[in-house]
Order: C-alpha cells, then structure tokens, then sequence
C-alpha cells in the first residue's frame, strides 16, 4: 500500500529533489541561499572599513541573519510548498536591505550592489 501525500501524490515523489517538484526547484533553493551568503559575506568582512558613524551592530546583525537564512533555506521543505513559495526568498532579502538601511542609515549605501541579489531570485 502507497501513502499518499499532497494532491494524491505518493510521498515518496515529494520527497525526491528531482520528482515532481523538479531539479530546477532544487537549483533555484540552493542559488537562493547562495544570494543570501553572498550578501552576508562582504557585509560582515567590510563592515570595518565603513566611516565611524555608521552603526556597525546593525549591519552585524543583518548579515549574521543573512549567513544563518543561507543556511536555513537549504534544510526548508520547499518541495511541497510549490513553486511560489520562493518568492519569500526575494521578499525576505529586500526586506533586510531595507531595514538594515532605516536602522543603520548612511551605511547601506556602501553596499548598494546587495539590492540586485534578493531581485534576481525573482527573475
């Protein structure tokens, strides 16, 4: 006897990287949380170099949980909550950005490229 999962599919197939959900699905995951460690990256090796003004707990911070959502991403179930389900990808990193720069202000724009990453897992 077959368990059957989600939309009467086995449970098996939703379990797989390369079943129904798809290898793109499974690529699109691990670039998402490549993005993620690719912002947090250059913020946490760079912050030093920024002008004394500038609230380096706050970007500390913001890449710290960058790092850890890299990591999280990879171990999310995101085979069984579908495709649009990534999108809180792009929404989670712009909403960093963007509250990074309202509480660290003037210090974000030293990272202006950051804003392109979290936009290109929409694309």
């Amino acid at each position: 006897m077959e368990i059957v999962g989600h939309r009467g599919r086995p449970l098996t197939e939703l379990r797989t990287p390369a079943g129904v959900w798809g290898l793109r699905g499974a690529l699109a995951v691990r670039l998402g949380a490549a993005f993620y460690a690719a912002g947090g990256i250059p913020v946490i090796s760079t912050e030093w170099f920024l002008p004394h003004q500038a609230n380096r707990a706050v970007l500390s911070a913001a890449a710290g949980l960058a790092l850890l959502s890299a990591v999280v991403v990879l171990f999310l179930p995101w085979q069984r909550w579908g495709a649009r389900s990534m999108l809180a990808l792009s929404i989670g990193g712009c909403t960093m950005v963007g509250a990074a720069g309202w509480l660290a202000p003037g210090a974000v724009v030293h990272y202006v490229d950051l804003y392109l990453r979290p936009l290109c897992m929409s694309g």
